[in-house]
């Protein structure tokens, strides 16, 4: 609820719904999720997120509000995470996560017997641009992988944003990446930093919900893509 850019972003509304509400919905179509944690600050500003999510029935922590890689491990161990165990990541901002793309990202993890720390999507970076829509990446941890970025991580940026210690070291951490050799980004964004962003995803679930039900697959996005553009730019 404190962004700086968006405040009260993650109560913000599309169509009458919180933005989580929708997020919340799309993850309840995953098949290989033992239980859905939403990990949000113990600031005084969260109270009223919190009491919403709890007023859902959904499974609360409240941790670090800078130290997010804290709030991610103390979260999980809450939890009974364990070694072995995969953790998926999945932010606020991003309402509209694939099931089918969540379940893969796991799938493929439990595939290696856990040989690989970090399976993602699309490991997109400074020098590389996704090539998924932004904002549809699923990204997965291994919850020893984690921890050792919990005792070892001392950069601010590797706290505040959980992965970047494991992911920019794939010697450390052996990682494995669903990828495409083609372009299907479709210069659309799914991510929620400004009302700017809001506004495009109204328009993205309106087009959406004209086609079909919930649950929502990237290839829906993908479809109605051109046309939200069109007529949102």
């Amino acid at each position: 609820m404190g962004s700086t850019r968006f405040p009260g972003k993650s109560l913000a509304e599309i169509k009458g719904r919180p933005i989580l509400s929708y997020l919340m919905e799309q993850l309840t179509h995953c098949r290989t999720l033992d239980k859905t944690i939403l990990a949000i600050p113990d600031s005084a500003a969260d109270g009223v997120l919190a009491a919403f999510a709890e007023e859902q029935g959904w499974t609360v922590f409240r941790g670090s509000e800078d130290d997010v890689l804290d709030r991610y491990v103390q979260a999980a161990l809450a939890h009974g995470a364990k070694p072995g165990d995969g953790i998926v990541r999945l932010t606020g901002d991003d309402i509209l996560p694939d099931p089918n793309l969540v379940d893969g990202i796991v799938l493929l993890f439990k595939a290696f017997g856990g040989r690989f720390d970090y399976v993602c999507t699309d490991k997109s970076g400074p020098t590389r641009p996704p090539r998924l829509p932004y904002g549809s990446g699923v990204e997965l941890l291994s919850f020893n992988a984690l921890k050792t970025a919990h005792e070892e991580a001392v950069e601010p940026r590797e706290r505040e944003h959980v992965v970047p210690f494991v992911k920019w070291n794939p010697v450390r951490f052996p990682s494995l990446e669903l990828t495409t050799s083609v372009d299907l980004s479709n210069h659309i964004s799914l991510s929620i930093d400004t009302p700017n962003d809001l506004a495009r995803n109204a328009a993205v679930i309106t087009a959406l919900q004209q086609h079909k039900p919930p649950p929502y697959h990237l290839a829906d996005i993908l479809e109605v893509a051109a046309e939200v553009l069109e007529e949102t730019s």
